[in-house]
């Protein structure tokens, strides 16, 4: 049985919105993890947050409700959240429970084109 990857979240900005970048897992088992790194930084976001799940090796339904409760926040603040995810795992479970219909998903958050998306 293989050890869990942990969860490592690193904030900086690019191309205008904060990016939280997340690496290892985002499941039950890291979901307060996440919601405490959530929570330090959402009274100072940009306009726009994208959270980077690029490196995200698996997420379950805690996660997804992590994502949800996020982007409620931040509709609630007057803030958009972008997406990124190129694939795997995480996309598909993205794709499986809709959430590509109410957020925009990027490959990437240095992508060109996730600002416009947003429009």
């Amino acid at each position: 049985m293989s050890t869990p990857a942990p969860l490592v979240v690193s904030r900086h900005t690019s191309r205008g919105a904060d990016v939280l970048a997340v690496s290892g897992e985002l499941d039950i088992a890291t979901a307060a993890a996440f919601r405490a790194e959530f929570a330090t930084v959402r009274d100072t976001l940009l306009p726009t947050l994208v959270v980077d799940l690029n490196e995200v090796s698996f997420m379950d339904s805690t996660g997804v409700g992590m994502l949800v409760a996020v982007r409620r926040w931040l509709l609630a603040h007057g803030r958009d959240l972008v997406l990124a995810c190129a694939g795997g795992q995480p996309v598909k479970i993205l794709r499986l429970v809709g959430l590509d219909q109410v957020c925009t998903i990027v490959d990437s958050a240095e992508d060109r084109d996730w600002a416009a998306a947003g429009d």
